[in-house]
């Protein structure tokens, strides 16, 4: 089996800005934690959640240590955030929580498939926003009907 390394813009959705630096990857491993601010500490329970089901370690979740920083900043757009890997840890920063939890989304698609244990994590940084206002939505005219006044 081919074991291709992750790169750090390999997420879909494709990241509005990413800006990879080879020479800061960083390392999940045994002592790794997640350190969530007040009103991010849902998500970082989550993401704390996905962290243990790839490596297997447990990765406690704290308002005041952890190599894994979730910070809201209450500015720019709710979907928003930003993502900054280094050789020290990861630092999302988001508006909200939903843009905590695109960031965390991305982060976990950034983790190798490949079982329980370290994970490295490709360094960088990746800075994404909606580029739309709205969300599209598909009809399906081939199974149903749809008057002119029902898909206005």
């Amino acid at each position: 089996m081919h074991d291709r390394k992750t790169e750090l813009g390999d997420v879909i959705p494709v990241p509005a800005e990413v800006r990879p630096d080879p020479a800061a990857d960083f390392t999940i491993q045994s002592g790794t934690g997640v350190r969530a601010a007040a009103g991010a500490v849902a998500i970082g329970n989550q993401l704390a959640g996905w962290l243990r089901n790839a490596t297997g370690y447990p990765i406690p979740v704290s308002e005041t240590a952890g190599s894994i920083v979730l910070e809201l900043t209450g500015d720019g757009p709710d979907e928003a955030y930003e993502l900054d890997v280094d050789p020290t840890g990861v630092a999302i920063r988001a508006a909200a929580p939903a843009g905590l939890f695109a960031a965390a989304q991305t982060l976990v698609q950034l983790i190798p498939a490949r079982g329980q244990g370290d994970v490295t994590i490709p360094g960088g940084d990746i800075t994404d926003y909606p580029r739309f206002g709205y969300r599209g939505v598909m009809l399906d005219v081939a199974r149903h009907f749809f008057t002119p006044d029902e898909v206005k």
